[in-house]
């Protein structure tokens, strides 16, 4: 029986059965993001702001011991079992140097249950991370073992240096090795310091490339108990209207509008959508015609 191609583990972020990547330097936030979403995706809980499908989640820390990984789990106030981990010692002792595919086969049998992977130092797996042919053949691996087992991957690798936000390129030409890492993932994540000369600026970018959607962009923020939040918990709505007003000849109404910002964001008030419209009308983003219960709203395209 064929997949549903239209399976979200998180609304329109993460697909089902693909290869998901978060790139940033040490200390952008990598391990903290992964650790965040699983425990969202776990509990079914929204991830900043958009809707998640309950999913169990195996994180496999693949460079840290127990001790190092529970004391992160200490720092972020979170319970030891908000999803099922491993660490390095847990992985068999001839494993522990194998190729990526290796470790997802042993993490995906020993625990089917749990449909989304979290594989923390993902590209340190990898023997020649610059090597086009092997980079590509080792996602090829990989992707063909989600699809015939059912799960999902979430890898972390390291990324490009910056010196300004002003630099950020791509990210599928942020992760640090071959152009075949960021060719080869479905959705890849880079997180940046807004200010990569102040490690103390709690100030982070999260920059979101999808082969099936448009790139956008999240300010995030450190919270005093050490959790990423929205730097402005409004701030992604209009990151979202190109989706929810789509492009037609006959307009689209408030309702419309609603019904596409609900599938998109988790619990999104009727105030919200009404503020997101007159900010649109604002800045030039539509046009509204008609009067009442007629009214009908129209995409400006830039010419």
């Amino acid at each position: 029986m064929p997949f549903d191609h239209r399976e979200f583990l998180i609304s329109g972020l993460m697909p089902a059965r693909e290869i998901n990547l978060i790139a940033g330097a040490s200390g952008a936030g990598k391990s903290r993001f992964g650790i965040q979403l699983g425990g969202a995706v776990q509990a079914g809980e929204p991830f900043f702001g958009r809707a998640t499908s309950p999913t169990k989640v195996l994180f496999v820390c693949c460079d840290r011991g127990e001790d190092s990984f529970k004391r992160s789990l200490d720092a972020y106030h979170l319970p030891y079992d908000t999803f099922k981990w491993v660490t390095e010692s847990d992985i068999p002792f001839g494993l522990r140097k194998s190729r990526p595919f290796q470790i997802l086969d042993w993490a995906s049998t020993k625990h089917p249950e749990n449909r989304l992977v979290i594989l923390d130092g993902f590209s340190g797996l990898v023997k020649n991370i610059n090597d086009y042919s092997e980079v590509r053949g080792m996602l090829w691996e990989c992707q063909s073992l989600l699809r015939a087992r059912n799960f999902n991957l979430l890898g972390t690798t390291h990324a490009t240096k910056i010196k300004t936000l002003d630099q950020i390129l791509n990210p599928r030409e942020r992760v640090l090795g071959s152009v075949a890492w960021g060719a080869g993932a479905e959705m890849v994540v880079s997180l940046d310091a807004k200010d990569p000369k102040d490690p103390t600026n709690p100030l982070r970018v999260a920059s979101f490339c999808s082969h099936s959607g448009a790139p956008f962009q999240l300010e995030l923020q450190f919270s005093k108990l050490g959790a990423l939040e929205l730097a402005d918990p409004e701030q992604d709505l209009l990151d979202l209207f190109d989706k929810a007003v789509p492009i037609r000849p006959e307009g689209v109404s408030r309702a419309d509008i609603q019904e596409s910002g609900e599938k998109l964001l988790d619990g999104v008030s009727v105030r919200t959508i009404d503020r997101w419209i007159n900010h649109a009308l604002e800045t030039g983003i539509i046009r509204k015609e008609g009067r009442t219960s007629s009214v009908r709203y129209f995409r400006i395209i830039p010419s």
